[in-house]
């Protein structure tokens, strides 16, 4: 199989609320941190809402590239305690950043996490690479008076939401854009961390007791009352925060914060069971990590952790390079007086779940293909509305009885929608679109394409130069002098009147763009 990769960002979201301008894509590669502040009362961080910046960094120098201020006032309003530390986490999934915060503005002079969510929604905000955001999933029934501290993106119409609150508010949350409801996935624990997704499962931290640790449901579930397993549990006394699975899932790292024992520690995957626990790290000087992120070196092949803690007077980003040794955390990057570093993110090439586009070609009724078993087609996926540079292309050999296709799209592919073009390059088949495709959490089946037949000189159209190939090789069978096998429009091993049919229905058609 030829396969094609070209990388293209969507920017279509569903149910826009604010549009933000930044003056360029987030990076491959580089830092984004969310960061809260400033905070009211001359600069101090307490426990009002506080605006809220994602901020790119420099990868390797942690110098500001740009800014993305969220809306302080008005329906789109985002804000964070300016206290909570808990609060913040950020995640990256299928090409958005998402976290949990108030759909408040920072003209409330007390506390934020006092308020009941029927008067001060919780949102699962979502921003994409170009910085577009979304806070249209504004819950009146999440995290009641208490902390919307995490959350992670399905894609752009659905995701999940975690933090505490009052009784029936709390816990995981399934939540769908541009309703003010949501569901509870289990019944406890109801104190969660942090959220994420990886490799299509939902993961999730806590501290609740009992429930000490990682832990992972399978699949992304949208319905209440769900079962989960332990990835990794931690002593009494721990405080695990947030996590991230890097060389293809075969290594965990988890921050936890404790005053004992705070710091990042390694786990091995080995049978499918993580093991290890090796701290990485011989401890900070400022306080406990509560959110990391990371990349592997392309020279070293060593992986290069970041993290920001839960320090409330000295906020910084942290740098280790995991050398199978013990190093010290050195500061990467510090915030100004009256700002915190809450979530942190490197921006992945690739992220989010894999999905698949899956379905049938329709080749004609009178296409036999016999001659040969399959037929080779080339299968193009774009931007909606799009028709100059697809964001994948790869060419497959279609079985020509079940005529049935799968597709599997790179996770650089982000778009909900998108436009899935087929026909021969290297056939008969002229070029069929299927337009505006929605793509679902896994993608899509049931698609059907309908190329048309009679392209013989493969030129884009069929005119007297395709009749003139064919008549040249009339009445000829496989084997025979002068058969030519494009002029066998219906592959049944002959060039016939059924041929001369199928070029004549399909005279004087271009492929379609």
């Amino acid at each position: 199989m030829n396969t094609k990769l070209r990388f293209g960002v969507s920017a279509s979201l569903a149910l826009l609320a604010f549009s933000a301008v930044i003056a360029a894509p987030f990076t491959t590669g580089n830092i984004v941190v969310l960061r809260a502040g400033p905070g009211q009362n001359a600069g101090a961080l307490n426990n009002h809402p506080t605006p809220i910046t994602l901020v790119e960094l420099n990868v390797t120098s942690g110098a500001i590239i740009q800014e993305l201020a969220m809306p302080t006032s008005g329906a789109s309003a985002l804000t964070v305690s300016g206290s909570a530390t808990s609060e913040g986490q950020l995640s990256y999934n299928n090409g958005l950043f998402s976290f949990g915060a108030y759909n408040q503005g920072t003209g409330l002079g007390s506390s934020v996490a006092a308020t009941l969510s029927a008067n001060v929604n919780r949102v699962l905000a979502k921003v994409d690479l170009n910085g577009t955001v979304d806070t249209s999933t504004r819950l009146a029934d999440a995290y009641s008076a208490g902390n919307p501290r995490a959350g992670v993106a399905i894609d752009a119409g659905s995701g999940y939401i975690a933090g505490t609150g009052t009784t029936g508010t709390g816990g995981v949350r399934y939540a769908i854009a541009g309703q003010s409801t949501s569901t509870q996935i289990f019944d406890t624990p109801t104190n969660i961390r942090n959220v994420k997704i990886y490799n299509g499962d939902l993961y999730f931290t806590t501290a609740s007791a009992g429930f000490l640790g990682l832990y992972k449901i399978d699949g992304l579930p949208t319905s209440g009352g769900q079962a989960f397993n332990p990835v990794v549990t931690f002593a009494v006394g721990q405080s695990p925060y947030d996590f991230i699975f890097m060389d293809g899932g075969n290594t965990l790292y988890i921050v936890e914060d404790s005053t004992s024992s705070f710091g990042a520690y390694r786990y091995t995957l080995s049978g499918g069971v993580y093991t290890g626990g090796t701290r990485v790290d011989n401890g900070m000087s400022s306080a406990g990590p509560r959110s990391i992120t990371g990349y592997e070196d392309p020279i070293t092949g060593n992986n290069i952790l970041f993290c920001t803690t839960s320090n409330a007077t000295s906020s910084n980003v942290f740098r280790l390079e995991d050398i199978g040794l013990v190093p010290q955390w050195a500061v990467f990057a510090t915030a100004d007086t009256g700002f915190a570093f809450r979530g942190i993110q490197v921006v992945p090439a690739t992220s989010g779940v894999t999905r698949k586009i899956s379905g049938t070609v329709d080749l004609g009724g009178t296409f036999v293909g016999t001659r040969s078993a399959t037929t080779r087609l080339t299968f193009q996926v774009f931007e909606v509305g799009n028709t100059l540079t697809p964001l994948y292309e790869t060419v497959l050999d279609v079985d020509n009885t079940t005529k049935a296709f799968e597709l599997t799209l790179p996770a650089a592919v982000t778009a909900n929608a998108v436009d899935v073009r087929v026909g021969g390059r290297d056939s008969t088949f002229l070029f069929d679109r299927v337009a505006n495709v929605a793509l679902g959490t896994t993608g899509v089946t049931g698609v059907v394409a309908s190329p048309i037949n009679g392209n013989i000189d493969t030129d884009e159209s069929i005119t007297v130069f395709d009749y003139d190939v064919l008549s040249s090789a009339f009445d000829t069978n496989e084997g025979d002098a002068g058969f030519d096998p494009r002029a066998d429009l219906d592959q049944d091993g002959s060039v016939t009147v059924f041929d001369y049919d199928i070029l004549s229905q399909n005279f004087d058609l271009s492929d379609e763009a």
